[in-house]
C-alpha cells in the first residue's frame, strides 16, 4: 500500500482498524491467526514512521493555520481510532488469543503517537479536542493523588461547595474513557481548580465576607448548576431572617457588591455550555432587590400598628394545602405558569407572594415565597422532569373528563 508523504499517512493503520479488524465486516470473518502474525512487525515500525510523517508534514506546512489543522486532524483521527480499538475490547470475538494480541499491540501503537503529538505540538491542538485514552488514565491517577491530599488539607474544614467540588473530582477519576468525552479545555480548568484549592488559605472572616473557598469558586468561574444553588441558596437564607424589612435591601445590596468585587479569571470557565457564575448569580441579586423594593413600597407589614388595632392582634393560623412537589418543582411550575400568561398578575413576585404562603411539601410545612422563589434560578434536569410528569397527568384527568 502506497502512501504519500502530503497524503492520508493514516490510510493503512485507519483501515486495519475501521474495516479488517472489524467484527461485522467480511474482512474479519476471513482473518487467520497467520495473517494477523505476519502483521506485527508492520505495527511495530507503523508507531515511528508516522511520528516521522507528522513532523514533516507539520514543518512544511507554512502557515500556522495549516499547521494546526494538521495536528488535529491527526489527533482526532487516532484518538477515534482507538476508542473504536477499546469498542472491540467487549467482543466476545476479540477474547481469542491471536485477536487479543493484534489488539493489544495496535492500542499500544496508537497510543505513542498520540503521546508523541500531545507532548511535541500541544500548542496546536484545540481546546475542544478529545485527549487521548493514555493521557486519560495518566490524568485519573495524577488527580487521584492531588484529591488524596486535598481531602486531608480539608479535613476539619466542613463546607457543603467542598462536597460539590470533590464529588465532581472523584466521578472523573472513575469514570471510563469510552463513557466520556474529556477535552483539553476540561483538563486545563479541573488543573486549575485542583492547584487553587491546594493554594487556599484558611484565613478569619469578617462579618459578611464569603468563605474562602466561595471566593476561590467564583473567581474559576466554577458554574457548576449545583454550586450555583448553593451559593443563592446561602444569600438566600441570611437576607431572608431579615423579614423584608428595608434592612433587607440594605443586606442585599451589600452582599452584591461583595460578589462582585470578585472578578471571574477571563477564559476560564467549568461548564462551556452554561451561563457564567456572575451572570447568573447578578441576575437573581437584581431580581431580590426589585422584589424588595416592591414589597416594601406595597406591604403593610412595614407601617407600625396602633396598640389597640386589629394589625397588632395574633392572627388566624393560616389553612395549608399540601403539594407533593419539591420547592424546585412548585418554583418551576409557578414560572412557567407566568410566563406562559396562564397566572397574570403585577409581577412574578407578585405569584410567589400570593401563593406559596398557603403551600406545603411532604418535607416542608412552612414555605416563604422568597425561598422558593430563589430555587427557579437552579433547576435540576430530575426537576424538569418530575415537573413535566405531574403536569402531564393532570392533562390526562383533564381529557377523562
Amino acid at each position: 500500500m502506497k502512501t504519500h508523504e502530503n497524503g492520508y499517512i493514516l490510510e493503512w493503520i485507519d483501515l486495519l482498524v475501521s474495516q479488517i479488524l472489524n467484527p461485522l465486516t467480511e474482512e474479519f470473518e476471513s482473518l487467520t491467526a497467520e495473517w494477523l502474525k505476519a502483521i506485527y512487525p508492520r505495527i511495530k515500525q507503523e508507531s515511528r514512521r508516522l511520528q516521522l510523517l507528522i513532523t514533516q508534514q507539520v514543518f512544511s506546512a507554512k502557515k500556522p493555520a495549516r499547521r494546526d489543522f494538521i495536528v488535529q486532524r491527526y489527533h482526532s483521527t487516532l484518538t477515534l481510532l482507538l476508542s473504536q480499538l477499546i469498542h472491540y475490547q467487549n467482543d466476545e470475538q476479540f477474547k481469542h488469543r491471536d485477536l487479543k494480541d493484534i489488539l493489544a499491540r495496535l492500542q499500544q501503537c496508537i497510543q505513542d503517537v498520540l503521546y508523541y503529538i500531545e507532548n511535541r505540538y500541544a500548542a496546536h491542538l484545540s481546546h475542544e479536542e478529545q485527549i487521548s485514552a493514555l493521557h486519560f488514565e495518566s490524568l485519573q491517577l495524577e488527580f487521584a493523588k492531588d484529591i488524596s491530599y486535598l481531602k486531608a488539607k480539608f479535613l476539619e474544614y466542613s463546607h457543603p461547595a467542598l462536597k460539590i467540588v470533590f464529588k465532581i473530582l472523584d466521578r472523573f477519576i472513575a469514570a471510563a474513557y469510552e463513557d466520556h468525552k474529556v477535552t483539553y479545555r476540561a483538563v486545563s480548568y479541573k488543573k486549575a481548580l485542583i492547584k487553587g484549592l491546594k493554594e487556599l488559605q484558611f484565613n478569619s472572616m469578617e462579618d459578611g465576607q464569603l468563605p474562602e473557598i466561595d471566593r476561590l469558586l467564583i473567581y474559576l468561574n466554577f458554574n457548576s448548576k449545583t454550586y450555583i444553588g448553593h451559593l443563592i441558596t446561602s444569600f438566600s437564607e441570611k437576607i431572608t431572617a431579615l423579614n423584608h424589612s428595608e434592612d433587607g435591601i440594605r443586606a442585599l445590596r451589600f452582599h452584591f457588591k461583595t460578589f462582585r468585587q470578585i472578578q471571574p479569571k477571563p477564559g476560564l470557565k467549568f461548564n462551556p455550555l452554561y451561563y457564567d457564575i456572575d451572570t447568573v448569580v447578578s441576575n437573581w441579586f437584581q431580581q431580590e432587590l426589585d422584589f424588595y423594593k416592591e414589597f416594601t413600597h406595597h406591604s403593610p407589614l412595614l407601617d407600625t400598628p396602633r396598640p389597640d388595632s386589629d394589625v397588632s392582634r395574633p392572627s388566624a393560623p393560616r389553612t395549608k394545602i399540601l403539594c407533593n412537589l419539591s420547592t424546585d418543582q412548585i418554583a418551576l411550575i409557578l414560572r412557567s405558569a407566568d410566563e406562559a400568561k396562564v397566572l397574570q398578575a403585577r409581577s412574578l413576585n407578585e405569584i410567589f407572594k400570593t401563593i406559596v404562603p398557603f403551600l406545603s411539601t411532604p418535607r416542608k410545612e412552612e414555605l416563604s415565597s422568597h425561598g422558593v422563589r430563589s430555587r427557579m434560578y437552579n433547576v435540576e434536569e430530575n426537576d424538569k422532569t418530575i415537573a413535566i410528569d405531574a403536569l402531564e397527568r393532570m392533562i390526562e384527568k383533564i381529557k377523562s373528563y
